[in-house]
């Protein structure tokens, strides 16, 4: 299991067959942007943080207010946006 961390919400990753469900939490500001404390993603295999920032603004239109003054981290590393999802991280 993996935590994504992202300066407000945090996801865990959990591997189903080739795709990833990702749960994410909303806290602080982000929540308020969401208008939930948290959804469920599931992605395919290699998919980037960018990939997922860029399906959690389709989903969530008003995270865009913040998208150029976010930091990323999966765990306790700061990833760029690049930077592709694994199943069992931690």
């Amino acid at each position: 299991m993996s935590i994504l961390r992202e300066a407000g919400f945090f996801a865990r990753l959990f591997r189903t067959m080739s795709d990833m469900t990702i749960r994410i939490q909303f806290y602080s500001w982000f929540k308020d942007l969401a208008g939930c404390s948290e959804t469920m993603e599931t992605v395919p295999a290699g998919c980037t943080l960018n990939q997922l920032r860029e399906r959690l603004v389709a989903r969530f239109p008003r995270l865009a207010e913040v998208q150029k003054s976010t930091l990323t981290a999966v765990g306790v590393e700061y990833r760029t946006r690049d930077y592709v999802l694994q199943p069992g991280e931690v």
